[in-house]
């Protein structure tokens, strides 16, 4: 989607509250437990509103079957779009 990276997330998370206050982030390749593995990227990310999020939970379900558990329990999951820097 036009190098843009979207990421989903509890609602009520840190990372939610700090990105509302200050769009600038830090991101990298790092395995599921969150290790880096790669070199860090600056960007900047937003908090999709319902309409946008809807299209990246779809993409999700489709994509990744564990996502699909995870929402049957987790419903609060917002979507955030980064923009890396260029």
């Amino acid at each position: 989607m036009d190098g843009k990276i979207y990421v989903t997330t509890e609602s009520g998370a840190w990372k939610v509250k700090r990105i509302a206050n200050n769009p600038n982030v830090e991101f990298a390749v790092c395995t599921q437990r969150g290790k880096v593995t790669e070199q860090t990227f600056g960007g900047t990310a937003r908090i999709l509103d319902s309409v946008e999020q809807a299209s990246v939970i779809a993409a999700k379900k489709r994509r990744y079957i564990t996502f699909r558990l995870i929402h049957l329990v987790k419903k609060d999951q917002v979507a955030v779009e980064i923009i890396p820097n260029a």
